[in-house]
């Protein structure tokens, strides 16, 4: 049985093979990457795979990416989201 979460986004329930992980990178500079096999250790959150840049979006709108990652101050820019996605995306092609 495959583990179900939560879209960040659309907030929706699929299994983790119909979703995208993003974890937040503890390095000096605080930036998403996707976690294509998940198994980096870390919280996360998750956008569909079907439409990961409408999801993105909707989840920078309701701040829901930066509560899932308990972020503290500030945020994530939308376009270092995108650029994460678009990124995992070229990997896989």
């Amino acid at each position: 049985m495959t583990p179900v979460r939560m879209c960040a986004g659309c907030r929706t329930r699929r299994s983790t093979s119909d979703l995208v992980r993003l974890r937040l990178q503890s390095d000096a500079h605080e930036r998403l990457a996707v976690d294509t096999d998940g198994s980096l250790p870390g919280r996360s959150v998750y956008l569909c795979r079907e439409h990961p840049e409408e999801c993105a979006a909707r989840a920078h709108r309701s701040r829901s990416i930066i509560r899932g990652l308990r972020m503290m101050e500030g945020g994530i820019p939308l376009e270092s989201v995108l650029s994460a996605l678009s990124h995992a995306r070229s990997k896989e092609e």
